[in-house]
């Protein structure tokens, strides 16, 4: 058995140049987790994939594997991509971003205005099409529940 190490990474691509630190034990699965996190807007894995060697890390279970076993080694690079999923869900990810900041920015939601105003971001929030996404329906449903949870002052 190895000796556990850290693994420092340069992941590049997605509009990111991120330098990450891991144990060599670590699964590729959180590596996967932690690049889409770092990239913002609310990825998530099924949104990125990296790519080392040519290959996909990740992909057909590999992500179990530890960076060790799969052949990543200290300052290794990595290439980041994103996946059919992410041009497929991207403008309605967008868009939930944005009625996010909007419902960030109400400075008074227990107001009348503020009332009124969330009930408009509810009503436009129910005209974004999921695409059969369970991931985007729960994320529409999230704020859906954030906005029903200010109107009632919790």
């Amino acid at each position: 058995m190895a000796a556990i190490g850290v693994v420092r990474l340069r992941v590049s691509g997605c509009g990111q140049n991120l330098d990450l630190e891991f144990e060599s034990s670590t699964k590729v699965g959180a590596v996967l987790d932690a690049v889409a996190e770092r990239a913002g807007g609310g990825l998530t894995r099924r949104h990125v994939k990296l790519l080392f060697r040519g290959k996909q890390l990740g992909e057909g279970g590999t992500d179990t594997m530890s960076l060790e076993s799969a052949g990543v080694r200290d300052r290794t690079k990595l290439m980041a991509m994103h996946t059919k999923e992410y041009h497929a869900e991207k403008s309605v990810i967008a868009a939930l971003d944005e009625f996010t900041r909007q419902v960030d920015g109400i400075a008074d939601p227990t107001s009348v205005a503020g009332q009124e105003y969330l009930t408009q971001i509810i009503c436009k929030l129910d005209g974004v099409d999921a695409q059969g996404s369970d991931f985007l329906r729960a994320r529409r449903k999230a704020l859906v529940k954030r906005i029903e949870a200010l109107s009632e002052g919790r």
